[in-house]
């Protein structure tokens, strides 16, 4: 039964986490477009300070990719932040779910990995959910919430570092794999 909390913490978390990224660009930040700049600003120094002890030497291609997953996350982030601000804060906990279907998908398709048919259904699921809370009523009927676009897209670009690290992570260390992400983000 111990599953079933577990199941259940990740959802919570996430809900909190959107909750006070709501009140965040509502109350206190007048410009919520400054949050990802922020982001930069922090992980400049985590990289700083990993680059001044240093950290293990990796590949050109390993550091573009972990590199690149770090912009990708801010990229998503710049995207759920827009889609925060012109959406209600319970559907956006419903959409950021979508960021798991993604990661099964692309798991799949790139890191060659099965899916179960417990997996399938969840992935189905979710899609559907995500599809059907999306949907806004008008007086002629139903249209799809255009913040479902922006969702997609931030979910596919936190999919990406995802399935880029799950690549690579087996053949560098952890201190390069945050150096090296954050110096993405600081990017």
């Amino acid at each position: 039964m111990n599953w079933i909390f577990l199941a259940l913490l990740a959802p919570f978390i996430y809900a909190v986490n959107i909750f006070l990224d709501k009140y965040l660009i509502e109350a206190k930040f007048p410009d919520y477009r400054a949050l990802p700049i922020f982001s930069a600003i922090v992980a400049l120094p985590v990289f700083v300070i990993l680059w001044f002890f240093g950290f293990g030497s990796i590949s050109f291609i390993e550091a573009l990719l972990v590199i690149l997953s770090g912009v990708f996350t801010v990229w998503a982030f710049s995207l759920y932040l827009e889609a925060l601000i012109k959406e209600e804060t319970s559907i956006i906990i419903i959409l950021i779910q979508l960021v798991s279907v993604f990661v099964l998908a692309m798991s799949y398709l790139f890191l060659g990995e099965t899916i179960t048919l417990k997996q399938m259904f969840g992935f189905i699921l979710l899609l559907l959910s995500a599809i059907l809370a999306s949907f806004k009523k008008e007086k002629k009927g139903f249209r799809l919430s255009t913040t479902i676009f922006y969702m997609l897209a931030a979910n596919i670009l936190w999919a990406i570092p995802y399935i880029l690290i799950k690549y690579i992570s087996t053949s560098i260390t952890f201190s390069s794999l945050i150096a090296y992400e954050s110096f993405g983000v600081s990017l």
